[in-house]
């Protein structure tokens, strides 16, 4: 369980900025271990200027900007070094990061978020920031994973899915643009959600049987229906009715695993759909230079990772600040392999968020 509010906080940032600091710098990659060398990290995602970590003891660490209480520590001061989040010391199995919010999952299936509340994103039913933990209303247990948008959050729940925070673009998926400070159930697929992935302004579902489903922003083609009007509903992706084992989404794309290959849809101005343009696309791309073997991806605001059964990774997609690990700060429009890894531990989970 997590506990009440120790403080409450407000931020004078416009959404329009909120939302556009967490397209431009959530790129942070997560390799636990082997890449960041931080020994008793197990998962480490990024909001727009903060990040969080779980610690192998179950904890949660917590640092960078802090003015809505992202962090979690009972402040609002910003901090460059981790501080432990308030009354999370351990049995925290998940954690995922908005723009300036932050949601934990409990390993008894419980869920918890702290920060920005301005959409209704902590689904605590108010609208007001929180800078320590508070419980999502109605999620006290069966949670079995978690995904943070820009300002929207959203819960896989007895194989359905709830959400919860802003909804102008459909991203709730319960069939208005009306903003929900408690969960809603999402329109469409009734149970069998094994996994659900959040962009800035959309969301994505993987079912047990392999299909996918969107719903939210789909303006640069981001939910893959071959359209590019905004859905409040889930609609199917096009093309992708089985076979899919993973899923990811960035800013304004959307990535999976498929038999091995990896598919992209979406924005594409810095090649992160990997197809050899940066031409936008509305149904799913094949990645150019995966020749299979893709276990996991992970998807940046304008980039995207894939790591292979043998251990090996390759990211494509923007490079401005060297995100794709290749030596250069040149974006590539195809797969480019990172060199100098550690072979990466097929059970180690790629994060970018």
């Amino acid at each position: 369980m997590f506990f009440m509010p120790h403080g409450e906080t407000d931020s004078s940032n416009t959404r329009c900025s909120r939302v556009a600091r967490w397209s431009a710098l959530a790129v942070i990659v997560s390799l636990p271990i082997l890449a960041l060398g931080l020994e008793k990290i197990r998962e480490k995602p990024a909001g727009s200027e903060h990040t969080c970590a779980v610690v192998v003891a179950g904890g949660v660490k917590c640092w960078g900007a802090n003015a809505s209480g992202q962090l979690g520590d009972g402040t609002n001061v910003n901090r460059n070094t981790p501080v432990n989040v308030f009354r999370l010391s351990e049995g925290v199995a998940a954690i995922a990061a908005g723009a300036e919010h932050t949601c934990a999952l409990t390993a008894d299936g419980a869920m918890g978020c702290w920060g920005a509340n301005f959409s209704g994103q902590l689904g605590d039913g108010t609208n007001v920031n929180r800078n320590t933990p508070v419980n999502v209303s109605g999620l006290s247990g069966g949670v079995a994973a978690i995904a943070a948008g820009a300002e929207h959050t959203c819960a896989v729940v007895a194989g359905r899915v709830e959400c919860w925070g802003t909804n102008a673009s459909g991203q709730l998926g319960d069939g208005t643009n009306e903003k929900r400070n408690t969960p809603v159930n999402v329109f469409g697929p009734s149970g069998g959600v094994a996994a659900i992935a959040a962009g800035s302004e959309h969301t994505c579902a993987l079912t047990t049987g392999g299909a996918i489903w969107c719903w939210g922003a789909n303006f640069s083609g981001q939910l893959g229906d071959g359209a590019n009007v905004n859905r409040n509903t889930p609609v199917n992706v096009s093309g992708l009715s089985g076979g899919v084992t993973e899923i990811a989404a960035g800013s304004e794309h959307t990535c999976a695993v498929v038999a091995g290959g990896v598919k992209c849809w979406g924005t594409n101005s810095s090649g992160q759909l990997g197809d050899g343009t940066n031409e936008k696309r509305n149904t799913p791309v094949n990645v150019l230079g995966v020749s299979g073997g893709v276990i996991a991806i992970a998807a940046g605001s304008e980039h995207t990772c894939a790591l292979t059964t043998g251990g090996a990774m390759g990211c494509w997609g923007a490079n401005s600040s060297g995100q794709l690990g290749i030596g250069t700060n040149e974006k590539r429009n195809t797969l480019a392999n990172v060199p100098g890894l550690p072979t990466v531990r097929p059970s180690v989970r790629v994060r970018i968020l």
